[in-house]
């Protein structure tokens, strides 16, 4: 693809393929970044997506090159729909979102834990493929695959395996990571319309962990507002659990690690951020103040992160 494009920082990338036996139109097309959200997210800045276009030929397996060097293979008139294959001329909407950053991961209410375990991630990506509105899938015996860059996020792509979401912050382990370079983490599946993520194992999360606010001055109450914990030297994004006003992570966690608790809450039109650089104990009492951001000053601020 000739030019890129970039969210607030995160890619969401759509393709519309126009199949016709031998070639298509590939186009990327702008939409409602609200449709996107998963449900109760509402801080993703609502930053309108450029057009940009591509052409491509499917007669074999096709390369496209996405924004980001993210490379995306399809197999040819690899889809299926409501029983039936869908026929060769018509037009396929191809919809990649990918998160890389802690930012991105953190806007999109993802977390990195399998389990009680704590993931280091190479990014979380999803492929969905519709045709006049229908959900597809591919066909039996055919896969796609997703070459994310690694410099995106420099984690280690020797221990990566491959994962995919269960639940909204939960991921199931699938296995080995076949394929991956030191360039690329390379996923091939035939799983579309479900998060997918190269990730391992940070070994040295081992215990719980129980946090709680002490809030000063104008903001939320407390039960409105949502609580992430982002390790400094770990490329992880843990969101919590508010039991009885304390909150809980869902992962253990390394104790002694540098980190910083991120907390977001919308009363009416207003976005609240409260934010403190904290040691990871098993038990914290944390005093937290919020500030209302606009949704360009939240993202600015999480990008550093």
């Amino acid at each position: 693809m000739k030019n890129s494009f970039f969210i607030g920082g995160v890619a969401i990338l759509l393709i519309i393929f126009v199949m016709a036996c031998n070639n298509y139109v590939a186009m990327v097309s702008p939409t409602d970044p609200s449709v996107l959200l998963p449900p109760g997210q509402v801080f993703l800045p609502d930053t309108p997506l450029p057009v940009d276009s591509a052409k491509s030929d499917v007669s074999e397996t096709d390369t496209v090159i996405l924004p980001d060097d993210v490379i995306l293979i399809l197999p040819k008139l690899c889809v299926t729909g409501k029983g039936s294959d869908i026929p060769c001329n018509c037009v396929v909407d191809a919809h990649v979102k990918l998160l890389t950053s802690k930012k991105e991961i953190l806007l999109f209410g993802k977390s990195t834990v399998s389990t009680t375990e704590l993931l280091e991630t190479g990014g979380q990506v999803m492929l969905t493929i519709l045709y006049n509105g229908d959900t597809l899938q591919m066909m039996e015996g055919k896969n796609f695959t997703l070459k994310i860059p690694t410099k995106r996020t420099k984690t280690d792509h020797t221990k990566m395996r491959f994962y995919k979401e269960d639940a909204q912050t939960t991921w199931a382990e699938l296995g080995a990571l076949a394929g991956s370079t030191p360039e690329y983490y390379t996923i091939t599946s035939n799983q579309l319309d479900t998060w997918l993520s190269p990730a391992y194992v940070y070994s040295e999360a081992s215990s719980t962990v129980q946090i709680s606010l002490q809030i000063s001055g104008e903001g939320p109450a407390l039960s409105q507002v949502r609580l992430f914990v982002i390790p400094s030297n770990i490329h992880s994004v843990v969101s919590t659990t508010q039991i009885n006003g304390v909150f809980i992570p869902v992962s253990h966690l390394p104790l002694d690690e540098e980190a910083t608790l991120i907390a977001l809450a919308k009363t009416g039109e207003t976005l609240w951020l409260g934010r403190q650089n904290i040691s990871l104990q098993s038990s914290l009492q944390v005093p937290m103040e919020f500030t209302s951001v606009t949704q360009k000053e939240l993202d600015e601020i999480l990008s550093q992160l």
